[in-house]
């Protein structure tokens, strides 16, 4: 992929930025009479839906970001800055790969970056990889929750700043590359973690399909709930 391909502002990725999530952090500390501390490893919620259910299994361990890259990257930052090493973002994917049905788990190893924020952490490739090591172990816990009550992928997603747009011909190119569903947040998270040596894994839970060219919304679906209840408290017991 070549720099000129990627309409950023002139500048690299190695620079130092003007100010710092530390800078932020500090910032807020300053002001507020108690700053509670926060734990090494948190999960990551997007979703009012995901955040409700994780608070009630995993209280102590749980923040929430907006959804989309660049909000999932601040929060990020900021808990980094704060002292987290290990995030486990929770999060809804839609299914683009005809093997992967509505409740089903994924656990992404790899993220097509197809949104802005990652190109400021690393420089411009197709693919960007999440911290091996950590994802063997969510795997290994979100397995073993679900036993036979859900079915758990490893793979490729397909993380995009423009969820109103993705085309057929973008379909097409990502189910060529083997990728499984796609998501808002993934790539930016996973560029994060490698620039600020920090580990970050994404779990999704299929909740809408892509079939034959069309959308088909879940969100509502028992079955999207119940997996991700699966997942939350997989997780919980390895935080």
């Amino acid at each position: 992929m070549k720099k000129n391909e990627i309409p950023l502002l002139y500048g690299s990725c190695d620079e130092t930025a003007v100010f710092s999530a530390r800078e932020y952090v500090e910032y807020q500390q300053k002001r507020c009479k108690k700053t509670p501390s926060v734990p090494k490893s948190v999960v990551l919620a997007f979703t009012p839906c995901t955040m409700q259910m994780a608070r009630r299994i995993c209280p102590d361990n749980v923040f929430q970001s907006g959804i989309g890259a660049p909000m999932a990257a601040i929060t990020a930052e900021q808990l980094a800055a704060r002292g987290v090493e290990n995030i486990v973002a929770v999060g809804s994917a839609g299914s683009i790969h005809d093997n992967v049905n509505l409740g089903d788990i994924i656990v992404a190893d790899r993220a097509v970056r197809d949104e802005g924020t990652s190109f400021h952490y690393l420089k411009p490739s197709w693919f960007v990889d999440a911290d091996r090591e950590w994802t063997d172990r969510i795997e290994t816990a979100v397995r073993r929750g679900a036993g036979t009550k859900a079915t758990v992928h490893r793979g490729t997603t397909w993380t995009t700043d423009a969820v109103y747009r993705e085309t057929l011909s973008k379909y097409d190119r990502c189910r060529q590359d083997g990728v499984l569903c796609v998501e808002m947040e993934a790539a930016a998270l996973f560029a994060l973690a490698s620039a600020r040596k920090i580990r970050i894994t994404t779990v999704h839970v299929v909740s809408d399909l892509i079939r034959s060219g069309r959308w088909n919304p879940q969100f509502h679906s028992p079955l999207y709930k119940r997996s991700l209840e699966i997942v939350l408290k997989s997780v919980s017991g390895i935080l």
